[in-house]
C-alpha cells in the first residue's frame, strides 16, 4: 500500500490533506488542473489527484522495468522523494515524489525480500 498525502506549491501539506504515521510520500495535489463535466478544464484540490500523481509516476516507472515487485516500487518512491526537512514525518511521509528520480531508479532497483517468514 502507498498512502499519498497532497501538496501545495512549494511542496508543503495542503491544510487539506489528511496528517497519519503512515503516509508514504506525497504529490501535489492543490490547484491541479482537471477536466470538469462541462468541457473544459478547472483547477481542483484534494488527495485524490496527488494519488493520481502518484499512479502515473508508478506506471512510468513500470513501463521502464515492468519486473518491479510492489515493495521495490514503494522503495524507489520513497527513495527518490524530495525529502522533508528533518526527514520523514506525518505530514508529508518520505517527501514529495519525484518522477524523474523514481523513473531513473528503476534501472538498479533495491533487492528487497518479500518471502513469507515462519
Amino acid at each position: 500500500m502507498i498512502s499519498v498525502a497532497a501538496t501545495k506549491q512549494g511542496g508543503q501539506r495542503a491544510d487539506f490533506s489528511t496528517v497519519r504515521t503512515h503516509n508514504t510520500i506525497a504529490a501535489p495535489g492543490a490547484d491541479i488542473m482537471s477536466a470538469n463535466s462541462e468541457g473544459g478544464y478547472r483547477p481542483v484540490n484534494g488527495t485524490s489527484p496527488a494519488t493520481a500523481l502518484a499512479a502515473g509516476v508508478t506506471a512510468l516507472m513500470l513501463a521502464e522495468n515492468p519486473d518491479l515487485t510492489p515493495a521495490q516500487t514503494r522503495a524507489i518512491l520513497m527513495r527518490t522523494a524530495a525529502r522533508p526537512p528533518g526527514g520523514h514525518n506525518p505530514l508529508v511521509g518520505a517527501g514529495q515524489i519525484n518522477a524523474a528520480s523514481g523513473v531513473g531508479a528503476v534501472v538498479n532497483p533495491p533487492k528487497i525480500d518479500t518471502a513469507p517468514r515462519e
